[in-house]
This record gives structure tokens, C-alpha cells and sequence, in this order.
């Protein structure tokens, strides 16, 4: 569906009634949204607009920081918003690092929040961002690599989570809604997430895509505790 070091588009992720349900869950005016700005400068961002118009509606739907093993907001209606997500790009809420929903306020003239990054350096590299467009306007996602994509409505755009990125505000619609999904990538699977991390742990440096067609053998050899890849089928 996609590829780990580029930025993919896919337009029409969803189907026409679970995009319709979607748009009236959270554009209908009683949502669930807290407000503050976009972005923060103990995050080690490159802020570009001045923080007076910075402000922007959020609502966390999940993070694995926030939420216990159980996921007790499983239980909430705001939960829902997730599950097309896992069946279409083929993962599990074990995958997900974060979910939230962005409402990005309109603005007089074209602004952007700032470059960042999704990850802090140390997560950097193990993952995608997926974002969501729910309406149609006239923001977009830039890239600092020169890349701009438009929001359109039920477009999905998927990235590595090292690139750096910035909205740019709409000046044509009150709201632009995105959902803003972090996940581990689909086609690293459980083997080698768990690889991943015995690498890690014996600060091994590899690079993550070789991990896909990885020989084996050798990785058995370096710790005891990779006796249980073998229980592990591929």
C-alpha cells in the first residue's frame, strides 16, 4: 500500500459511507475537542507564525502513552473513528502509537504552524505518520523537502515519521479536520518489530529495510533472548 521512505498518496481511502459518517460525527458541532496551539517551542520545532494565531482543536482518540495495556477508551464513542483505519491499512491498535484529530481554524491570510517532526529523535525512524483529510479546502501539508499536498476530502497521506512537515492553513472553510494516525509501518511484522528492538537493546545499527529480507541465522546468535523468534513464524 505503501513504501517506507517516501510520501505516498492514496485518494478515495474510504469508502463513501463511512467517510460520510465520519465527516457528520466530528463536523456536527458537539465533538469533543480541547483547544491550545499547534505546536510548542520545548518541542524543538522551527515555529513560522506568531503565536497569538496559533491556536488549533484537538480531541486524542489514543496514545499509547496515555492509554493502559486494556485501552480503557476503547470503551468511548470517540474510539470508533479508528477501526476503518486498522482494517484498511492492515494493522492493530498494538501498531498505533498515537490517533488524534486536528480542527485547524480558519486564518485571514495563508499560515503556517511550523517544521516538526512527529517523533522525538529516538523514535525517530521506527514508523509512519498517516494523515487524514475529512474535508475539502484550500490548506495543505507541506513538506520541507518541497513536497505540498492539498487537503482533499478522504485523501490519505502516508510518510515515514522522520520527515519534517508543516500545515498551512486554510483561509476558505471554519474548520479543516485531519486525522493524524502514528503507527508502526504494516510490512514490518512482528518478527521483525521484535528485532527491531533486540537490535536496539544491543545498539546494533542496521538499516530498517533490510530487516524485511534479514537472514536469520546470524541475529539468533546474538543475544539469548532472540530464542524466542523461533516460536515466531514469519
Amino acid at each position: 500500500m505503501y513504501e517506507l521512505d517516501k510520501i505516498t498518496i492514496i485518494d478515495n481511502f474510504l469508502d463513501k459511507e463511512i467517510l460520510k459518517n465520519l465527516g457528520s460525527f466530528i463536523l456536527n458541532g458537539n465533538f469533543r475537542w480541547t483547544c491550545g496551539p499547534s505546536l510548542l517551542e520545548k518541542d524543538y520545532v522551527d515555529i513560522l507564525m506568531d503565536p497569538l494565531y496559533d491556536r488549533q482543536l484537538v480531541n486524542l482518540i489514543y496514545s499509547k502513552h496515555v492509554n493502559n495495556s486494556k485501552n480503557a477508551r476503547e470503551q468511548e464513542s470517540d474510539y470508533k473513528i479508528i477501526i476503518p483505519f486498522l482494517k484498511k491499512l492492515n494493522i492493530t491498535t498494538k501498531q498505533l502509537t498515537r490517533v488524534k484529530v486536528n480542527g485547524n481554524l480558519c486564518k485571514e491570510s495563508v499560515m503556517r504552524s511550523g517544521w516538526h517532526t512527529d517523533v522525538t529523535i529516538e523514535e525517530s525512524g521506527n514508523g509512519m505518520t498517516a494523515i487524514y483529510y475529512i474535508n475539502t479546502n484550500n490548506g495543505k501539508t507541506l513538506f520541507k523537502t518541497g513536497e505540498e499536498i492539498e487537503s482533499i476530502e478522504n485523501r490519505l497521506v502516508i510518510f515515514p515519521n522522520n520527515f519534517s512537515h508543516t500545515p498551512q492553513y486554510q483561509t476558505d472553510c471554519p474548520i479543516r479536520a485531519v486525522i493524524n494516525i502514528k503507527m508502526i509501518a504494516d510490512n514490518l511484522n512482528n518478527l521483525n518489530l521484535l528485532l527491531i528492538l533486540i537490535i536496539n537493546e544491543l545498539k546494533i545499527t542496521i538499516d530498517i529495510k533490510s530487516l524485511i529480507k534479514l537472514d536469520l541465522s546470524p541475529i539468533k546468535k546474538l543475544s539469548n533472548k532472540t530464542k524466542i523468534i523461533e516460536k515466531i513464524s514469519i
